[in-house]
């Protein structure tokens, strides 16, 4: 049977690389849109932006997960 700190470790690590796939994700959807962003009118650079703060904020959280689990 496992041991519940190798289950949680295991746990942690899967929820950070589904953080990190979506920031990816919206990196990837942020870098397409930035030349209309930067080209447009000015609520596309604000739409472009949110969609930067949405892959960083997703990429903090990935990384904040895996913060925590590393053995003492």
């Amino acid at each position: 049977m496992w041991k519940s700190d190798e289950l949680a470790r295991t746990a942690a690590v899967s929820n950070g690389m589904v953080w990190f796939g979506l920031a990816v994700f919206f990196s990837g959807f942020a870098a397409e849109a930035a030349y209309g962003a930067f080209h447009g009118p000015w609520f596309q650079m604000v739409g472009w932006a949110i969609i930067a703060l949405a892959a960083l904020g997703c990429a903090v959280m990935g990384s904040s997960g895996r913060i925590g689990c590393e053995r003492r």
